[in-house]
């Protein structure tokens, strides 16, 4: 069964339960990527942090700017 939407000016559009699916199955991925990287904000950072610390990894960052 396919379902309808309807628009502010009251046209009825008919949309596709494949699409339907489509948006409710992207729309729980991208819950789960903002949930994780909410919960990892400070982990990830921290981690990095300690292994570069741990290792001795040096990271140089060479800025060259022209005039």
């Amino acid at each position: 069964m396919s379902e309808l939407l309807l628009l502010p000016d009251t046209v009825s559009v008919h949309v596709p339960p494949l699409y339907l699916d489509l948006t409710r199955e992207f729309s729980r991925v991208l819950m789960f990527f903002f949930c994780f990287a909410w919960k990892v904000k400070i982990r990830l950072p921290t981690l990095l942090t300690v292994a570069f610390l741990a290792f001795d990894i040096r990271v140089r960052v060479e800025i060259e700017v022209q005039f």
